[in-house]
């Protein structure tokens, strides 16, 4: 197996968050957050609902969850959530 140098994985990291940082200053980075407990819908991709199914009651950590915007759409379709 050949060797990736760190330096390598770096970059590949950052070319494919440069592929989606237009798409998360217009959809996630904005004031979002504070609509998202009462339409959820609009924060969380259909997909995405429909792998999770329903969260209400359950218990719900959310990884890496940076501006938290998932979070709180996930407590407002009922999830018991913890971020970090």
């Amino acid at each position: 197996m050949a060797k990736v140098s760190l330096q390598d994985l770096h970059e590949k990291n950052r070319q494919s968050w440069d592929q989606v940082a237009s798409y998360w200053h217009k959809n996630i980075y904005t004031d979002r957050w504070k609509i998202a407990p009462e339409k959820p819908c609009l924060i969380l991709l259909k997909e995405e609902r429909q792998f999770l199914g329903d969260v209400s009651g359950k218990e719900v950590c959310v990884l890496g969850s940076g501006n938290s915007v998932r979070d709180f759409a996930l407590a407002g379709l009922g999830a018991k959530v913890t971020a970090s």
